[in-house]
Parts: C-alpha cells; structure tokens; sequence
C-alpha cells in the first residue's frame, strides 16, 4: 500500500507541530516533575531535537524547495525559536538560559543543512519527494 502525497504532507506537518510542542514542554518543564529521569548530554538533547525539527519542518514545507535548496526562513525560524526557549527558560526559577544551548541549536541547524546536501546526491529532496523524483 502507498501512501499518498498529501496524507504523507499531512504526516510530516502533524509530526512537526507534535515535536515542536513536546520540545517546548520539555524545555520549560522541571526537570523534577519528570516521571523519567533522562541522563543525556544536554547538547546531544538539542542537537537531536532540532535535526528532528528541521527534518520534519523540511518535509512539511515541500513547496519551499523550488531551487533545490533549503528556504532560510526555514532555519531561522528554528533559530528563532531556540532563542525564544532560552528566553523563556530565564524566567524559571528550576532552568536557565544559555548562550552554549543556542549555540548547540545552531550548530544542529548547520548540521542538517550539511545532511540534506549530501542526502541530495543519494536520495531524496522533499521537494521532489511528493512528486517521484530522484536526486
């Protein structure tokens, strides 16, 4: 069974607004009201949430891509939007803001940027995803 395009853009949008939305509560949440402790390097938790991020927003916005390359606003966006979760962080008596921490968002935003290049001459852009192309 195939899925069709617009159930597929469907899938990835859903899964981006549920990622961004799990990635706030988990920012601003204390991390003593958690039910599981997670001990993770708190950069790869950045990295790992924001490659997801820009991979789901990517695949959600395929008509972004018309050059074959990724939309900046894209990547702004995101950064904003770590920016904005270090802000808000600062107003919590349990978190605090960090530079490092939208550094390591930027670094992650830059390492998709790299991936989605080199996925490019093996696979698939999203902006030819829907449609059956290769490359």
């Amino acid at each position: 069974m195939k899925i069709k395009p617009l159930h597929l853009l469907l899938l990835f949008r859903t899964g981006f607004i549920v990622a961004l939305a799990f990635t706030t509560f988990m920012a601003l949440v204390n991390p003593v009201d958690l039910p599981i402790k997670i001990h993770i390097w708190d950069k790869l938790q950045h990295a790992a949430a924001f490659i997801t991020l820009s991979f789901l927003l990517d695949y959600s916005l395929p008509h972004y891509h018309s050059r074959r390359t990724l939309h900046p606003a894209q990547t702004i966006f995101l950064l904003c939007y770590g920016i904005g979760i270090e802000w808000l962080q600062s107003y919590t008596s349990y978190r605090e803001a960090s530079l490092y921490d939208v550094l390591a968002d930027a670094i992650s935003l830059l390492f998709y940027w790299v991936l989605y290049f080199f996925v490019g001459y093996f696979g698939y852009h999203s902006d030819n995803y829907y449609s059956g192309k290769k490359g």
